[in-house]
């Protein structure tokens, strides 16, 4: 091969998205880990183009992307970054004279391969552990190395980034983002367009598979025995009957949670002129107010209400959510640990309330 830092390169590139096809494929394979166990880093390759300003020595090309992130708060997320400029060929310009473009003076050569490095800090504008939509701002520091010489121009370059991204996360280990940033070079304050995709995959998203999920309550007791969701339970008394899903992450991911939400709603459906309460509750956490907590545990509180009014056609009139947000805990509060106990969801079916 003429250029053998490219067969390099294509092998490193082959060699990620292999290790990450392999995680996909091993998704079926339940962990014994949950994701409290596991810190919030992913991993994320893709590809972007560079579009430089114009007077640049090379031309627009594209380029080979590999991300590490770590999720530090709901708001701020900080990752690295290497990046792979196969070949960037000269730049051309146009001679008046002779009506045909010929090399731009700078680069030693007919073309040129980089390699980047940068680091970023993401500010997201959703905090929401349950987010699907998640736009945010990016802002970093990077090195860009070009194999061959560039007249008047040092062979690395030093850019300053900034710029806005959206990820949508479709599972909870996966997610797909794009980027539109822009980057400065500090020597001659140039700026260059670097737009940019990739598919991220967490180990933080796992989960192990749920035997015991759902837990039914008689009425006033509050610590009965879990059952299986697949189980039929006894028939309810007149009055009240409670089901609790355990939360115990804050991750809010509503698919992990169907199997149990179908068999409530089977429960639902038997009695038709009952009303269900749906409660949400939070384990108090120093880095999010009482105000938020309350949002987000009346959000997930909705999110159930909507699943049962869309895949189970419950009338929505029939249902209340409700979110408590640290209100109400049923046990003590650890501020280092915290306790599962206090974040939970509550379903209360209950008999229709007469006229009088």
């Amino acid at each position: 091969m003429k250029n053998p830092h490219r067969l390099v390169g294509i092998v490193i590139m082959g060699a990620v998205m292999l290790g990450a096809s392999g995680k996909l494929w091993s998704q079926s394979t339940p962990s014994t880990s949950t994701a409290e166990d596991l810190p919030p880093w992913y991993v994320s390759i893709g590809g972007g183009y560079i579009r430089y300003e114009g007077d640049e020595a090379t031309k627009n090309g594209g380029f080979g992307l590999l991300r590490l992130g770590y999720d530090y708060t709901p708001r701020w997320t900080f990752r690295g970054e290497f990046s792979y400029f196969p070949e960037l060929k000269a730049n051309t310009v146009y001679n008046y004279e002779t009506g045909v473009p010929v090399p731009r003076p700078g680069l030693h050569g007919d073309s040129t391969w980089a390699v980047g490095l940068a680091g970023d800090a993401l500010f997201h504008f959703i905090a929401t552990d349950d987010r699907r939509w998640d736009p945010y701002l990016v802002g970093g520091l990077g090195l860009l190395h070009y194999e061959k010489m560039r007249e008047w121009r040092s062979q690395t370059d030093v850019p300053i980034r900034a710029g806005i991204g959206l990820a949508y996360h479709f599972t909870p280990e996966w997610a797909v983002n794009v980027d539109l940033m822009e980057q400065m070079t500090i020597d001659k304050l140039e700026f260059n367009f670097i737009p940019g995709a990739g598919v991220s995959w967490s180990p933080a998203g796992r989960k192990p598979a749920r035997s015991a999920g759902l837990a039914l309550v008689a009425p006033g007791d509050h610590a009965a025995e879990s059952t299986q969701a697949s189980a039929p339970p006894s028939p309810p008394p007149a009055d009240l009957q409670m089901f609790k899903l355990d939360m115990n992450s804050a991750e809010g991911k509503w698919h992990e949670y169907f199997s149990e939400l179908d068999a409530i709603a089977k429960i639902i459906q038997t009695y038709p002129d009952s009303e269900i309460l749906i409660e949400g509750y939070l384990d108090q956490q120093p880095n999010i107010s009482e105000r938020d907590a309350r949002k987000l545990t009346e959000k997930r509180a909705e999110a159930i209400r909507d699943y049962f009014v869309q895949n189970h056609h419950i009338a929505k009139k029939r249902i209340t959510a409700v979110g408590y947000g640290f209100s109400r805990q049923k046990a003590p509060n650890d501020p280092v640990n915290g306790n599962p106990e206090n974040q939970r969801m509550e379903i209360h079916i209950r008999a229709a309330r007469t006229a009088p």
